[in-house]
């Protein structure tokens, strides 16, 4: 998401459930400088939550929840051990998407497939900004999609 006051990498987690409404949407500290992926807009608003009083809020947001991420190896890699561990299950929509249409149709050869182009596929409409909680629900939308519904 940006840089805060502070100097550090932030990112942004958002969660929402089954029916698109908001779990918890929360700033903190990027657990390293490898998780900031592209280059850092401008600073962020307010000072993120330490990664500690996080890690409480995630791993509880978690527990005994399914998690649906995009591209599993990289959401999950994100999200702090506990609340990893706390989830009942961690899944992928892209995975779930190329299981419906088929692996290659959407990106190149060899490309991971992009929210925004499997998004279009599906006929769905795609988050518009950099916002997390967009995002959320935009995958969840995928995800419904690729399960048939």
């Amino acid at each position: 998401m940006g840089v805060s006051s502070s100097g550090y990498h932030v990112l942004q987690y958002a969660f929402v459930d089954s029916r698109g409404e908001v779990v918890m949407s929360a700033y903190t500290h990027a657990p390293s400088p490898v998780a900031l992926i592209g280059s850092a807009p401008a600073n962020v608003g307010a000072e993120p939550l330490s990664p500690e009083a996080f890690e409480r809020m995630a791993t509880q947001v978690c527990a005994g929840a399914r998690l649906i991420g995009f591209h599993k190896r990289l959401q999950a890699g994100l999200l702090p051990d506990s609340a990893r561990r706390a989830a009942a299950g961690v899944h992928c929509a892209a995975r779930r998407f190329e299981k419906r249409v088929g692996r290659g149709k959407v990106g190149g050869p060899g490309e991971a497939a992009a929210l925004a182009d499997c998004l279009a596929y599906a006929g769905l409409p795609a988050p518009s900004g950099d916002d997390a909680v967009a995002d959320a629900r935009a995958v969840r939308d995928l995800w419904r999609w690729a399960q048939g519904g």
